[in-house]
């Protein structure tokens, strides 16, 4: 590739650091490279590494970075190669600390795909529910008009008529819902039951959260019920919190969901009050040093984990115009707030 290795001016050879390191100007011109960079370079980056230089490519990536920020680059044409590199100022040249990340990528796209199955399967089963019981009604009432309509009283026939349009309705808000949260229509902003949503979790955790060994207590006052956004991005929300607590210790738990209303931290003056949801928990909690971490993408506690399921529930929160936030321990465990705003208009309620 044409990379000269030469002395350094303090008098050590850079070839004697056995690792994949450059030093280059600051228009990315390779002044000395280790033989482990050459090699990794021509490796991930094949016959186009070439000139002197380091690719222009990974060259741009650093300099939108700052320095001593890691980036990952993948080469243009080869897929399965991610390579890490890390720039520091080095007097008048930059050093660049080299490191092939491939593994670390592979892995962490299994992870990705192994979480959106599973939150995959959970919207398949909150939507075949959903649905399920609107048609259910449906034909149920379309049966009953079949059978005796001729000879219901008007009283009867206006309430089976009203049972399938309220059934209807609830089909399309479903169907709505769902193409909201796929992003393939109008976004869906409605008043949502965060009752009906617990309901619809617990049904759905069922298998995770067993008496005795893991417990859920829900109490949803009726000041605190109704919160404005998609009824599945708010479903996701709370199986995503629910899944990390009872994931969070192999013993007994205890897992309370708690609402009421409260002004987010750090709002502006003037702010209404949202509906605030607590998700407390008496498992071991988040060490201090670990705190300021647990949102961030595929950061886990857990061997197993995805490190997923906290992102999502903050980007989901983040996207009806709410708030996730890890609120200060005041007793063993943890405790999570999700504040979603009050459905538009006072008094307003759902369908």
């Amino acid at each position: 590739m044409g990379y000269a290795i030469t002395d350094m001016a303090a008098g050590m050879r850079l070839s004697d650091l056995h690792a994949p390191v450059v030093v280059c100007s600051a228009d990315g011109t390779v002044v000395n490279a280790t033989a482990e960079a050459l090699e990794l370079l021509g490796r991930v980056h094949g016959s186009q590494a070439s000139g002197g230089r380091v690719p222009r490519e990974l060259w741009e990536h650093l300099e939108a970075a700052p320095t001593g920020e890691a980036v990952d680059w993948r080469p243009p044409g080869n897929e399965r190669s991610v390579l890490g590199c890390t720039r520091y100022g080095f007097g008048d040249h930059y050093l660049l600390l080299m490191k092939e990340v491939s593994h670390k990528h592979a892995a962490l796209s299994r992870r990705m795909h192994s979480q959106r199955l599973e939150a995959t399967g959970r919207l398949v089963a909150s939507v075949a529910h959903e649905l399920r019981n609107a048609v259910a009604s449906i034909v149920y009432s379309a049966e009953l008009l079949d059978l005796g309509g001729a000879e219901m009283p008007p009283e009867t026939l206006s309430d089976t008529l009203s049972e399938v349009v309220a059934a209807s309705r609830q089909l399309q808000s479903s169907v709505n819902s769902l193409l909201g949260y796929a992003r393939l229509g109008p976004s869906v902003n409605v008043p949502v039951s965060l009752r009906d949503v617990m309901t619809r979790a617990q049904g759905f955790l069922r298998s995770v959260y067993r008496e005795g060994d893991r417990q859920l207590q829900v109490e949803i006052p009726v000041a605190a019920d109704w919160v404005q956004g998609n009824t599945l991005i708010v479903e996701q929300i709370f199986v995503n919190l629910l899944l990390n607590a009872a994931e969070a210790t192999s013993g007994p738990l205890l897992v309370r969901v708690q609402s009421d209303l409260a002004v987010p931290p750090g709002a502006l003056p003037g702010t209404a009050p949202h509906v605030r949801v607590r998700v407390v928990d008496n498992g071991p909690g988040i060490p201090p040093r670990l705190r300021q971490s647990v949102f961030q993408p595929f950061f886990s506690t857990r061997e197993q984990g995805t490190g997923l399921g906290l992102t999502i529930a903050s980007e989901a929160a983040a996207s009806l115009g709410g708030y996730l936030i890890l609120e200060p321990p005041s007793e063993p465990g943890a405790c999570f707030a999700v504040y979603l705003p009050r459905p538009q208009g006072e008094g307003e309620r759902g369908p």
